[in-house]
């Protein structure tokens, strides 16, 4: 929750700093493909996406659709959210060349 508050004030690096701290302690506790170690990805995607570092971005939310494709399918609205995002960052990659 805290690396949200930072994203949502803009500050991009105390965001990635707590999402990242937050996804070690949850990978060392939950299976690799745990639907919070999906949300953790996601966040920590649109904390690059935001920054415009759209490849970081969307290797993120991708890792963060495979874990939720898996364990929730692909009509589960989460899935479909995330796949969703993930097809503007692919868009945003085309557009910016990265």
């Amino acid at each position: 929750n805290i690396g949200g508050v930072y994203s949502r004030q803009g500050n991009h690096a105390a965001a990635l700093d707590y999402y990242q701290k937050a996804l070690a302690i949850q990978q060392k506790t939950l299976p690799d493909n745990h639907t919070d170690i999906a949300t953790c990805y996601n966040n920590i995607g649109i904390v690059y996406f935001r920054k415009g570092e759209y490849r970081n971005a969307y290797n993120h939310i991708n890792k963060a659709y495979e874990i939720f494709r898996s364990k929730l399918g692909d009509n589960h609205p989460t899935t479909q959210q995330v796949l969703d995002d993930l097809k503007f960052v692919e868009q945003k990659l085309k557009k910016s060349g990265q």
